[in-house]
């Protein structure tokens, strides 16, 4: 049963999801976030999903928008890192579950659109 509060608040280390490198987690009445460290790169990545399981499929909920991955980032304290989610192609595409993944950047992409100054 998810919380009933709307801001994201940290999960108590004993009740942290498990996975491999999961190092934080927060939680709120509609997501939950983990921060994993990846094994292979030492790079963060934080792992979005909806707390509502869509009772058709049995899986969570799909369709979080930008502004709701935007805004839990930010509540998770990663307001000024930069992020990115990848798109492989479709050779590549792994689909298990409806969560989205946010790598965080040691520096600024060079490709990056910036707010002029």
């Amino acid at each position: 049963m998810a919380p009933h509060h709307r801001a994201m608040k940290p999960v108590p280390a004993e009740n942290m999801p498990g996975g491999l490198g999961a190092k934080k987690a927060w939680i709120s009445r509609d997501f939950l976030a983990v921060l994993y460290e990846d094994q292979d790169t030492g790079a963060d990545r934080l792992t979005v999903n909806s707390t509502t399981v869509d009772r058709d499929t049995g899986r969570w909920r799909d369709g979080i928008t930008w502004d709701e991955l935007m805004e839990v980032k930010r509540q998770c304290g990663l307001d000024k890192e930069w992020a990115v989610e990848v798109y492989p192609p479709d050779t590549e595409t792994v689909n298990v579950a409806a969560m989205r993944h946010l790598w965080l950047l040691p520096h600024p992409p060079t490709y990056a659109w910036r707010k002029a100054a």
